[in-house]
């Protein structure tokens, strides 16, 4: 069961200001991108943000480790396979899914995490108009930009523009206590 975003509130991950913009950017499908460490809370924050998405959109998420866990009927969710035997015979990867999911005619397209070529896709998807959420790890918005520009994703920064916002998440110590805390929402 996904945590909720009252309960992210609660757990004071984020701030009611911060989910109410976040809202906003989802009823207006923007792009949003979650990036910080390992162990940040950047799925659970992706979960929360899809309690934002209309209930008659169709969703569709992409994953290679099944994380995503939407509680809505109008969702098709994939996951990527590796081979069985020798070569690649029957692996298919999260840049296939991807390419091959913009046919599905998504409302809304979630990709678990971007790792590497599949981000030119996801890219070019949000550049068409596809509104489109996914988690990285980046500490900062500078290292994200960092890292979508040099190999192996190298992307334009034309296509970078199609990015409206990003969330970082971050993993901390609070008063002796484990907490996962967005510290930044940057617009680009």
């Amino acid at each position: 069961v996904p945590w909720t975003p009252t309960q992210l509130i609660a757990m004071n991950t984020l701030s009611p200001e911060m989910l109410a913009y976040f809202w906003i950017l989802l009823e207006h499908k923007s792009n949003i991108l979650i990036c910080g460490g390992t162990a940040s809370g950047k799925t659970t924050l992706l979960n929360a943000l899809a309690f934002f998405i209309p209930p008659e959109a169709r969703v569709v998420s992409l994953e290679e480790t099944r994380e995503i866990n939407l509680p809505r009927e109008n969702w098709l969710p994939s996951v990527a396979r590796t081979s069985i035997g020798i070569g690649k015979i029957g692996e298919v990867d999260l840049f296939e899914i991807l390419k091959s999911s913009f046919r599905q005619n998504p409302d809304y397209l979630i990709v678990g995490e971007v790792r590497g070529k599949e981000a030119f896709v996801l890219f070019q998807g949000m550049a068409s108009g596809h509104s489109s959420i996914s988690t990285m790890h980046a500490e900062s918005v500078d290292t994200l930009i960092r890292r979508l520009e040099t190999p192996p994703i190298s992307l334009s920064p034309t296509l970078i523009n199609s990015l409206d916002c990003v969330a970082i998440a971050t993993h901390a110590v609070a008063k002796g206590h484990d907490t996962r805390k967005v510290k930044e929402v940057v617009e680009i």
